[in-house]
Parts: structure tokens; C-alpha cells; sequence
């Protein structure tokens, strides 16, 4: 057995690795990475080109020690058969009376399931899914269930599920997620010089996240977060947000799983993080319940959404004046403000440990850090033609 430090470094470390293969995805890569841990099902939404298919083939491509067959893929559609998932009828064993499919390297024999474009398969695809992802099994050519190897299935696509028939499938994928195209600068400058390795070496084995699976089980959650997770149910209901049970029950394991990798023995508030991703329902909620679960267990990074919000709100006047207005004196003017805000905004990043205490360089912290830094130095060059010095600088 390995030893729990070794394997939460080696966890780490292949997310340490992807997030310097992918730009401004932190957040996405830590719940990737956490659906293997707590054999959770991981989903991602975002326009054509930002990346998420390759984000999964890398994630795999860093883990050692899976087998052929062990990872599958498919791009679904509407005309995409039973048999390009599940295996095809073996025509020499019907010529001799035995009906019988060949699942090799297809979807009953892998641990890993990648299906783009999940959504616009056809409903005998989706309704085959259900059991696959919810049981771990898969009815075989007698109706019979049989125990499948799956831990986490990856799904992409560029749309939300609209008609109820999909609701099923929607409800057993735990982790959900919207990515933008890059929104930065300099994260675009940086994406444009990434050069990945074609054949790395694994960061960590599957024999050790199968170890690291096993080890979250058995974190103890504590009553703190019993009764906060009940709280938060109250509190979603008022809201007319209501999560099923068994998003609530698997919220369990995500919590252990967060928990293992932050290093504790016990389950803590801060542990409910990656809830955000797991417990709203409609797009139009998922602010709301980010907040909420935030507020609850990451309060600096409720503080550092706030001021994030600010800037998109001075972002979206000083752009409205610019098409408004034809005068350069107006357009300098609002800058201006803009500006003087943003250097008030500073004075309050820089007291963000000192008022709310705990972990001053979480990611949303990071997020908030580089969008002013990549804001101030775009309205200075722009307006006022000098560039943020390196000493000015987040």
C-alpha cells in the first residue's frame, strides 16, 4: 500500500502538471481530477474550440498503468448505434446459436468514458447509459445485469439538455461546468507558446487513484458538515432550488474525496467547496448557489467574486461609453474613474487575508489578481499610453 502523503503528492502533481497545460482552467481541472477520486461523473459546457475533449485525453495520457480497452471514447450523434458503445453482435458465434456481443474496448470494459456531445445521442443510447452510470452495470445480451469497471464517465458538449427525457441521464452527472473561451491577455499569449509533451510520463498510476479512492471513503465527515450540508438543503429550498437526494447523498463522497486531498482526517466546512459544481439545477441558479455554498465555506472567495463582479460591471460602462460617444475628453473621463476604482479595488485584494483570515492564494484570489492586472494595464496602454509597470503588478 502506498503511503497516503506519496499519493496526495503524486495527485497533485497531475494537477499541477495539467493546469500548466491549460489556460485559466483551474477550477474545471481540480473537480476532473477529483471525479476520479470520488468515482464521480464530470460534464462540461462551452462553445466549439476551448479545449475540452483535450483536457480529458490529457488528464488520461498523465495517468499510468490503464490497459487497452480501459479508456473509451466516442463523439455521439443522433445516428449512433447501440453497438459503436456497447460492442458488436459476434457473427460467429450466431452461426452456431449463441447470441452474444464483443464488448472489447467499448464501453462495458472501460474504467474511463469520455462521450462528446452527449446530449445529441439518440434516447435508446441515453436510456442504455442510465444503469452504466448510476449501478455501474450493464445489461447483457440475456437482460442480465452485469457488474461494470467504470469509475468516472466525462462528457462534453456545446448545449444543456432541454427535454425531460434527458433529466434521467442530466441528474447522474455529478460535477457540472461552463468554460469560456480564454479571457485574458496574457493567458492567450501564454496559450500560444504551450508546447506539450506528445508521450508523457504518467504523473500517477491508476493502482494508486483505485488506493486514493479507497483512503476518501474512509475520512470521517463531521457533524459540522452533516448539519451545514442540511442547512444548505434549507436554504437551496427557499430558493426554489431542489437538488435530488441523490445529489445530496453523493455530495458524501465529493466532500471525502476534497477533504483527502486538503489533508484532513476529518471532513471541514472549507471540504464543501467543490459543491458549487454539484448542487444547482437550472443555468439561471448557478450563481446563486455558488454564492451561497461560497459564503459558507470559502468566505475570502465570496469577498474576491464580489469585487470580480465589480470589474465586469466598470468593464461594461467604460465599453458603453466608448460606443456611445464620439468624444475622446468622455471616454477619458470614465476611464478615469474606472481607473481610481481599480486602485481602491487593490487596497482591498491586499486586505483580503487580514479581513476573512485563511488562504489568501486560492484560485478565485488568482483569477481576481490576474483580471486586474490584465484590466489596469489595458485601460493604461489604451487610454493613457503607458503599460502597468512590473512593481504596480498583483
Amino acid at each position: 500500500m502506498t503511503d497516503p502523503a506519496t499519493l496526495r503528492k503524486n495527485l497533485k502533481g497531475l494537477e499541477r502538471t495539467l493546469n500548466s497545460e491549460f489556460v485559466e482552467r483551474n477550477e474545471v481541472i481540480h473537480t476532473a481530477v477529483l471525479a476520479l477520486t470520488s468515482q464521480s461523473h464530470h460534464f462540461v459546457k462551452s462553445v466549439p474550440g476551448t479545449g475540452k475533449s483535450a483536457m480529458i485525453k490529457r488528464l488520461v495520457a498523465h495517468v499510468g498503468g490503464l490497459d487497452e480497452g480501459d479508456y473509451f471514447e466516442r463523439l455521439l450523434t443522433r445516428f449512433t448505434n447501440y453497438s459503436e458503445l456497447f460492442g458488436a453482435v459476434d457473427i460467429l458465434a450466431l452461426q452456431e446459436g449463441v447470441y452474444r456481443l464483443i464488448t472489447k474496448n467499448k464501453l462495458p470494459q472501460a474504467r474511463v468514458f469520455f462521450g462528446d456531445e452527449i446530449f445529441k445521442s439518440s434516447s435508446s443510447i441515453l436510456n442504455s447509459l442510465l444503469k452504466i452510470l448510476n449501478e455501474r452495470e450493464f445489461e447483457n445480451e440475456f437482460g442480465e445485469p452485469i457488474k461494470v469497471p467504470l469509475s468516472t464517465g466525462f462528457f462534453g458538449s456545446n448545449e444543456l439538455p432541454e427535454s425531460d427525457e434527458l433529466l434521467a441521464l442530466w441528474d447522474r452527472i455529478h460535477f457540472r461546468h461552463f468554460v469560456d473561451p480564454i479571457r485574458t491577455s496574457s493567458g492567450f499569449q501564454k496559450m500560444l507558446r504551450m508546447n506539450w509533451e506528445e508521450n508523457p510520463e504518467p504523473k500517477i498510476l491508476w493502482s494508486e487513484i483505485v488506493e486514493i479512492q479507497n483512503l476518501a471513503k474512509q475520512v470521517e465527515v463531521s457533524k459540522q458538515v452533516m448539519e451545514t450540508l442540511g442547512q444548505l438543503r434549507k436554504s437551496l429550498a427557499a430558493e426554489s432550488v431542489f437538488p435530488s437526494d441523490r445529489r445530496f447523498m453523493h455530495c458524501l463522497d465529493v466532500i471525502r474525496a476534497e477533504a483527502f486531498y486538503n489533508d484532513h482526517p476529518k471532513t471541514l466546512i472549507v471540504d464543501m467547496k467543490p459543491l458549487s459544481y454539484v448542487l444547482w439545477t437550472h443555468e439561471s441558479n448557478i450563481k446563486m448557489v455558488d454564492k451561497m455554498i461560497i459564503e459558507l465555506a470559502a468566505p475570502i472567495d465570496r469577498a474576491a467574486m464580489d469585487l470580480l463582479e465589480d470589474m465586469d460591471r466598470l468593464t461594461a460602462d467604460l465599453r458603453k461609453v466608448e460606443q456611445e460617444t464620439d468624444s475622446p475628453k468622455l471616454v477619458r473621463t470614465e476611464a478615469l474613474r474606472v481607473i481610481t476604482r481599480l486602485k481602491e479595488i487593490s487596497t482591498e485584494i491586499g486586505d483580503l487575508h487580514k479581513k476573512y483570515g485563511g488562504d489568501d492564494n486560492t484560485e478565485k484570489v488568482k483569477e481576481l489578481k490576474d483580471r486586474w492586472n490584465t484590466m489596469n494595464s489595458e485601460i493604461l496602454t489604451k487610454q493613457f499610453g503607458y503599460p502597468l509597470t512590473e512593481g504596480e503588478q498583483q
